[in-house]
């Protein structure tokens, strides 16, 4: 697999948190998301943005696993003048702004990561495999780096919590469509949605949401 390199844009994420709260899903499963979450229910979401203000304001507790430096800042700066939402949120950041794939592969590598001795990234790897919380855990966003172990991860989180959510967003792509139909477990209700007309989020997205049974 190809090894794409990229840096975040300090200015690009900083106008993206002007705009208003809203997750960048397919539009139906901000929708039902609408519909199920509540203020009793504690989430985790791997993948910090604009959907971090709409979940904390829907939820108990908001946990954000934020692997970029520039949208972990960009979310302080924002929240820090809510103190609404400042109240309800907590932030992790774990500094590996890169993707992988369940048989290992590793690709999109931002901010010169690529750079640093596998021994690192690999140690990286486990911080976030380590992530734990004294709250029983409701909710679920898989949408940021290293979404294979996040998503194991969520698994973890929430297998023994009948009605917890799972929410994985672009299950459209083939490598993790794959994993995503694989590992959860088949007892568990699965919803997909797909874009179609929206067009603040690709064309043909797909947004998957499971509930724990």
């Amino acid at each position: 697999m190809d090894i794409a390199v990229s840096e975040d844009d300090p200015s690009k994420v900083s106008n993206v948190l002007q705009q208003n709260w809203y997750p960048w899903l397919v539009p139906e499963a901000v929708t039902w998301l609408e519909n199920n979450l509540n203020q009793n229910m504690v989430g985790v979401e791997f993948g910090g943005g604009l959907s971090t203000g709409w979940f904390c304001e829907r939820l108990k507790f908001l946990h954000t696993i934020e692997c970029s430096t520039n949208w972990a800042v960009g979310l302080m700066l924002k929240i820090s003048q809510d103190p609404n939402l400042n109240n309800k949120w907590y932030l992790h950041y774990i500094n590996c702004d890169w993707n992988k794939d369940s048989e290992g592969n590793r690709w999109y590598f931002k901010n010169n990561h690529h750079l640093r001795p596998l021994a690192e990234i690999e140690y990286m790897e486990e911080r976030l495999k380590d992530i734990n919380f004294e709250h029983r855990i409701d909710f679920c966003l898989v949408d940021g780096s290293v979404r294979y172990e996040t998503f194991k991860k969520s698994i973890e989180l929430i297998k023994d919590n009948p009605g917890a959510i799972l929410c994985v967003d672009n299950t459209e792509k083939e490598h993790r469509a794959k994993y995503v139909n694989s590992e959860v477990p088949s007892s568990w209700t699965k919803i997909e949605f797909v874009n179609k007309e929206d067009s603040s989020v690709e064309s043909d997205s797909k947004t998957t949401i499971f509930i724990v049974k």
